[in-house]
């Protein structure tokens, strides 16, 4: 019995780090679509800039859609390809 409740223990905390993940992807997704409406982001940026982090956040957004069942580390991957360097113009 203590081992069945070690291995659901394990199991929920895999199960919590892949929904803090992927709400940690949605979280900056959606900043960044945000940031697109700032004039004072937009100064900052080309036009070029603006219609890739767009892209970007679109297709990122899709992603997760198309993808229920990704796990903790595709939702990272996917965190880190969306905080790219023009993200690091903001």
């Amino acid at each position: 019995m203590v081992a069945d409740a070690e291995k659901y223990r394990e199991d929920d905390e895999r199960s919590k780090e892949t929904v803090e993940a992927r709400n940690g992807l949605e979280m900056c997704a959606y900043s960044l679509r945000t940031s697109m409406g700032d004039k004072e982001v937009l100064r900052k940026l080309s036009g070029e800039d603006k219609e890739k982090i767009v892209a970007l956040v679109e297709e990122t957004l899709n992603w997760i859609d198309r993808n229920p069942t990704a796990n903790k580390e595709e939702y990272l991957l996917k965190l880190n390809q969306l905080q790219s360097p023009i993200v690091n113009k903001l």
